[in-house]
């Protein structure tokens, strides 16, 4: 890693140690005000959301029915795993055990996808970088979205290899922890015609959305009707949550007056990744990420930790540009979350500095959008 990028890195970890000092009760009596509860450190929301949503594992009650959740069985799988794991501890304190594995987990997910991508990258110092962020670091360990970002690297990866199933098991993987994954098959189908045929294509995207179909089938025959609808009804009924595109400029009015524009530009965005005619790893990674930014972008909430996504797609790209943005954005994060997002209701200022860093973060990705479509040329798809 050269200078400017360990400069960099420096800055960031710096950063984040003055936050960590400034939220000290020394540090606070001297200013003389109140304790700000930055979860700098340590963030249980999620990870407790998964303890609870494990709980059928232990004999708790019927998953979905009985243990509410709002993931698919994929993902309650890996809770569950995680918890029957952490329940051989023998803890009298069983979610401290469940966290600890469960942190556990993900930086070990981090440190293998960091492994994998130093291979790939070679000298590439912006993606390295990337990697290597607080906020890349914070989401792996507390959120479950590192483990959808390792499966969508490994699918790549075996594509370089030219192993076709293989690929298309981890894609399958993917989707079926994270379905933002379904929206890059376009992209997929054209890069997969375009270098292997039509045949090798539709065993590809067979076996890609097979996982999900088949989990999808057991939980309707094991757990009922209901169960297979609870986690697709609590994301259809989300709502505004102050962070996404619409909120950041405005536009609740539009989703209101017409509430089917988010569907509408994830499809759009997902055709555009199509109609960028991917026929190398390169640009097949600058299609997909065209999908996933539209797909995030898109919804009507947003996440910080979909950054990991992005991310997970830039990390086969080579342009410059369009990484210099993606740093950025994953940079901005941290701060977005947890740093501004915890202070931002202690003061007017601290509130207006999260809403700035929201929409410098929405801004971004509305820039990551623009310049990955600007190579798109509307002529014959051959």
């Amino acid at each position: 890693m050269n200078r400017i990028s360990r400069i960099f890195l420096f800055s960031s970890y710096f950063f984040v140690l003055i936050i960590l000092i400034a939220d000290t009760p020394l540090f606070l009596s001297i200013l003389d005000i109140k304790d700000i509860p930055i979860r700098t450190i340590f963030d249980p929301h999620d990870i407790s959301v998964y303890f609870q949503s494990s709980s059928w594992i232990v004999g708790e009650g019927k998953l979905y029915s009985e243990v509410s959740s709002e993931y698919p069985l994929a993902a309650n799988f890996l809770f569950g795993f995680c918890r029957l794991i952490s329940n051989t501890f023998k803890n009298s304190d069983p979610f401290l055990s469940f966290s600890v594995l469960w942190s556990f987990f993900g930086l070990s997910a981090w440190f293998y996808t960091t492994k994998l991508v130093n291979k790939i990258i070679s000298n590439n110092q912006i993606l390295k970088i990337c990697w290597l962020l607080p906020s890349t670091i914070y989401f792996s360990i507390y959120r479950y979205d590192i483990f959808p970002a390792l499966f969508f690297v490994l699918s790549i990866c075996d594509l370089r290899e030219r192993k076709l199933m293989k690929s298309a098991v981890f894609l399958g993987i993917t989707i079926s922890l994270k379905g933002y994954a379904l929206f890059t098959l376009p992209s997929f189908v054209f890069y997969l015609n375009h270098n292997y045929g039509l045949k090798k294509t539709i065993k590809f995207i067979f076996i890609s959305v097979l996982p999900l179909v088949i989990l999808n089938i057991t939980t309707f025959l094991l757990l009922g009707k209901e169960a297979l609808e609870a986690p697709y009804k609590y994301h259809l009924v989300r709502t505004f949550n102050g962070q996404s595109t619409w909120d950041s400029l405005n536009l609740k009015f539009l989703v209101k007056r017409f509430p089917f524009l988010p569907q509408f530009f994830v499809g759009i965005t997902s055709i555009l990744g199509f109609l960028r005619k991917p026929r190398n790893l390169n640009e097949l990674a600058e299609s997909s990420l065209i999908a996933i930014t539209g797909f995030v972008s898109s919804l009507i909430f947003y996440s910080p930790q979909f950054c990991l996504w992005i991310l997970s797609s830039a990390t086969f790209i080579k342009k410059k540009r369009t990484l210099f943005i993606i740093c950025t954005l994953c940079f901005l994060s941290f701060i977005y979350f947890p740093i501004t997002y915890d202070m931002r209701n202690t003061h007017i200022l601290n509130f207006f500095i999260y809403k700035m860093v929201v929409l410098s973060v929405t801004g971004l990705r509305i820039i990551l959008i623009l310049d990955l479509i600007s190579g798109i040329k509307f002529n014959k798809l051959i």
